[in-house]
C-alpha cells in the first residue's frame, strides 16, 4: 500500500505544511546569508507578489468561492480562515488573529 493511501487528511496537511514552511524558511535564510537582509526582503516580496494571485485563484476554485465573496470583510475572512486551515500546520505558540475577528 502506498503512503498516500495510508495517511489521514490531517497528517497529510501537517506533512505538506511543515515541508513548505521548511522550504520557505531555508530559501529565505540562504538568500539572506548570500545577499543580505535588504535583498532577501526585496526578492521575497517580489516572489509573494507574483505567487499570491496564482494561489488565490487556485484556492478560490478548490473552495468554490466566487470572486464577489472576497469583496466583503466577512467573505474574505471566511476565505482566509479556510485557506489557512488547509495550509498552516499545527505549530505550538503560533497564532494568527486580528482583534476584529474576535
Amino acid at each position: 500500500m502506498r503512503l498516500i493511501d495510508q495517511i489521514s487528511k490531517h497528517d497529510l496537511k501537517e506533512l505538506i505544511g511543515k515541508c513548505w514552511m521548511t522550504h520557505d524558511g531555508m530559501w529565505f535564510a540562504h538568500t539572506l546569508f548570500e545577499l543580505g537582509i535588504e535583498s532577501a526582503n526585496r526578492i521575497n516580496k517580489a516572489a509573494i507578489r507574483a505567487l499570491a494571485p496564482i494561489e488565490i485563484k487556485r484556492f478560490m476554485s478548490a473552495l468554490n468561492v466566487p470572486e464577489e465573496q472576497l469583496k466583503s470583510f466577512d467573505g474574505f475572512k471566511f476565505f482566509f480562515m479556510n485557506v489557512s486551515d488547509l495550509l498552516i500546520p499545527a505549530c505550538p505558540g503560533f497564532l494568527y488573529w486580528h482583534p476584529v475577528w474576535l
